[in-house]
């Protein structure tokens, strides 16, 4: 059974300050910096392939740089860089739906900012994936102990996203009564009404209320231009069992919408829908 949609597209590293700065005169830094960047823009478009070649390049240069240089100066920044790419490679396994793998990656990321004393904030986006892949894995309990340690955090968006991902957790379980209310407390912390329809109408195709979801997503669309809703629209038309109009929808969404995640989901179910007939 393919899925509903837009988790994977909230999954993003809140930091603008990046640990690396090559020094012109170290080779090794530079290669490592650039091949970063450009597996995080492949990465930015849903290109995992792509990223984890370049990944692996960092990789490389982060080795020979273990083994080459003796500058303590670049000790911190070399862990956190670790830190980063084990959170990114976790985050292309949960497009891949690769949850043991995810976690892996998640708990060495977070396991590196323990061990190095780095600000635990850059550990709250690993934590709150990493209770997303656990919940994927039916090990529910944890993953709402990591989530509840996020909730408990001081800083607003780490709050505003570890209450989203426990409605997710709340919504597959079918407690949607939790669920809409982490929603509600989610959009008043964050002010984020866009991402909020977003997931109020996963919530409702989840339900089965088709209804009350085009209800929400005809309201969506009058107030924003919303890509998103072509892809509900299409799903819920496949739903129904509506493959030409369902076709049509994800036609046009993956026009509107060439990468990323949902990009990719809507041509899993076109794939399937040309098995089916």
């Amino acid at each position: 059974c393919l899925g509903v949609g837009s988790f994977i597209e909230m999954i993003y590293h809140p930091f603008s300050e990046f640990p690396l700065v090559a020094r012109p005169d170290d080779p090794n830094w530079q290669d490592v910096t650039i091949n970063f960047l450009i597996a995080l823009g492949a990465y930015s478009i849903g290109d995992c392939e792509t990223a984890q070649i370049y990944w692996d390049h960092v990789q490389t240069g982060m080795e020979a740089i273990l083994v080459s240089s003796a500058d303590v100066t670049y000790s911190g920044q070399l862990e956190q860089t670790i830190a980063y790419l084990h959170f990114y490679r976790g985050n292309c396994a949960l497009i891949n739906e690769d949850y043991p793998l995810a976690v892996d990656y998640f708990e060495e990321s977070l396991q590196i900012y323990e061990q190095n004393g780095f600000d635990y904030r850059y550990g709250m986006d690993a934590t709150i994936n990493l209770a997303w892949a656990l919940s994927q894995l039916d090990q529910t309990d944890q993953a709402l102990a990591y989530l509840d340690q996020a909730i408990g955090s001081q800083f607003e968006w780490v709050q505003a996203h570890a209450l989203m991902i426990r409605a997710l957790v709340y919504a597959e379980e079918s407690n949607f009564e939790a669920a809409y209310r982490d929603l509600n407390e989610s959009e008043r912390i964050s002010g984020d009404e866009l991402l909020t329809n977003i997931e109020r109408i996963q919530f409702l195709i989840l339900e089965g209320d088709y209804i009350d979801a085009l209800a929400e997503i005809d309201r969506l669309e009058k107030n924003v231009a919303a890509p998103q809703a072509l892809f509900f629209r299409a799903l819920i038309a496949y739903q129904q069992e509506d493959i030409n109009l369902a076709r049509e929808y994800f036609e046009e969404y993956i026009e509107s919408t060439p990468y990323g995640y949902m990009t990719n989901l809507a041509l899993e179910y076109m794939e399937v829908m040309e098995t089916e007939n």
